[in-house]
């Protein structure tokens, strides 16, 4: 049996869509119409992979870097641009070279008290591919004190980021 609120909602939904589509239509609007006189559309076909992903980075890292981005750079910043101190520890090559590929794989599986563990996560290979990617940030990328301080350069009232996300 279906709840009241959510076929209510599928009602209102229906209502809403049916009336826009009546509205555009009584306006005269045809969205399978030419375009106007004058107006060239042009088009261009796009590998969207290719445009997102940095150059030179082989696919392995490039996977890596995006499950990074979705999932650790929050806690652990993989771009050396916070302004505000990130819960983890910064991944240069000082901290996870010692460690090697099974003490990285360790620590992402099984996660430690301030870290998630990724074991139902991730696949192994999405695993393996963040430690590809992880093994290439550069030391030069760490934060600095003023970003970690959340002083930004050009910032109003004394470099700071503003607190609370307001001008």
């Amino acid at each position: 049996m279906v709840p009241k609120h959510a076929l209510r909602w599928t009602v209102i939904a229906g209502v809403a869509l049916s009336t826009c589509s009546i509205l555009a239509r009584a306006q005269g609007l045809d969205v399978a119409s030419p375009p106007p006189a004058g107006l060239k559309i042009t088009t261009r076909d796009y590998d969207v992979a290719a445009l997102a992903r940095p150059h030179g980075l082989p696919d392995n890292i490039y996977r890596g870097r995006v499950i990074f981005m979705q999932r650790c750079a929050y806690c652990h910043d993989g771009v050396g641009q916070p302004s505000y101190n990130t819960k983890g520890p910064f991944l240069d090559p000082e901290l996870i070279t010692p460690l090697g590929d099974a003490g990285i794989r360790m620590f992402v599986v099984q996660g430690t008290d301030n870290m998630p563990g990724y074991q139902y996560a991730l696949t192994p290979a999405q695993i393996d591919d963040v430690i590809a990617y992880v093994k290439t940030i550069p030391a030069s990328a760490k934060p600095t004190e003023d970003q970690l301080a959340g002083r930004l350069p050009g910032a109003k009232g004394g470099g700071r980021a503003a607190e609370g996300g307001g001008d």
